[in-house]
């Protein structure tokens, strides 16, 4: 797609949600950071929350600045761990915890005091990094972040192998051990702000645990709350329903608009299947659904 094939997207999509929210995604969306700034702006300039994930990497002075210029209103930068070690040896690469962590400390010092940029943490929980959820809330209190999310280690949809060995090596497993540590965390962070989990969302990791697919029942929403548009113009209700469930995208937006391809027969057919999908990455922090409570027995509501 061209930018102004994606900011005629972003036009259709605010005349029918006017207050919805854009997440960009990739891969690593600065890597194109001028196409990134010009959709953001265009967003914003809609109304529209905007969103991006970053892995931090390779932010000269100049990217930082402008990221806080033109960039989207909130930042989210994966920081798995507490420490170099442990979070370099989750991402597999040597000196990423310190190219983040710059990055993110210098966007703090050049942010303005009124500014409306949020910067936020986002972890995987693994074998590795449950046991420092607290020091990873820590450090994040610490440098000034305005908040730090969390979501379960999941499989990587798009392997096509039958095997996920880091998946298999380092997911959390439905034990004593482990049950301890996400209902100590539950307890003393479901009403704490800054962390951006609630009650269901712990319940929803300790559901997870278990590894059992499918889910007794579905969290997924993405088929009520969810839209995405891949790099060819491709309209899905989930990035996964290709890979996962064999599904074929709901239209492309070069040959219809949103809005004709959300009443299509074929997308009410597709998104009444996914309102009972049961699998894991249902579970995952855009996919859940918003409006799940926990009773005081634990159990599900909604």
């Amino acid at each position: 797609m061209t930018v102004s094939e994606k900011m005629e997207a972003l036009s259709q999509f605010a005349a029918l949600n006017p207050h919805g929210d854009v997440v960009f995604t990739g891969g690593e969306p600065f890597s194109k950071p001028s196409e990134l700034f010009n959709l953001s702006m265009h967003a914003r300039g809609l109304g529209l929350g905007t969103v991006t994930n970053s892995n931090g990497y390779g932010f000269s002075e100049e990217l930082i600045r402008d990221t806080l210029r033109f960039g989207p209103d909130t930042l989210v930068f994966s920081i798995d761990a507490p420490t170099a070690g442990d979070h370099d040896f989750i991402r597999g690469l040597d000196g990423a915890f310190a190219h983040t962590m710059t990055t993110v400390r210098r966007l703090l010092d050049l942010r303005a005091p009124n500014s409306d940029v949020k910067i936020l943490f986002s972890c995987i929980l693994s074998r590795q990094s449950l046991p420092a959820f607290d020091e990873l809330v820590l450090l994040a209190r610490r440098i000034g972040v305005d908040g730090v999310t969390f979501q379960m280690l999941e499989k990587t949809f798009f392997n096509r192998s039958k095997t996920d060995k880091h998946f298999d090596q380092n997911r959390l497993r439905q034990d004593g051990e482990t049950a301890r540590r996400l209902a100590s965390v539950a307890a003393k962070y479901k009403d704490d702000p800054f962390v951006l989990l609630n009650e269901a969302d712990f319940a929803s990791f300790s559901l997870l645990t278990s590894g059992k697919t499918p889910l007794p029942f579905s969290l997924c929403s993405a088929a009520k709350d969810n839209l995405t548009i891949d790099m060819f113009g491709n309209l899905r209700f989930c990035s996964y329903m290709t890979e996962q469930l064999k599904l074929d995208p709901l239209g492309n937006i070069r040959n219809a608009t949103i809005g004709e391809i959300l009443v299509a027969p074929a997308t009410i057919a597709v998104k009444s299947r996914l309102l009972d999908c049961r699998l894991p990455c249902g579970a995952l922090n855009c996919n859940r659904k918003k409006e799940l409570r926990v009773s005081a027995s634990g159990d599900f509501l909604e």
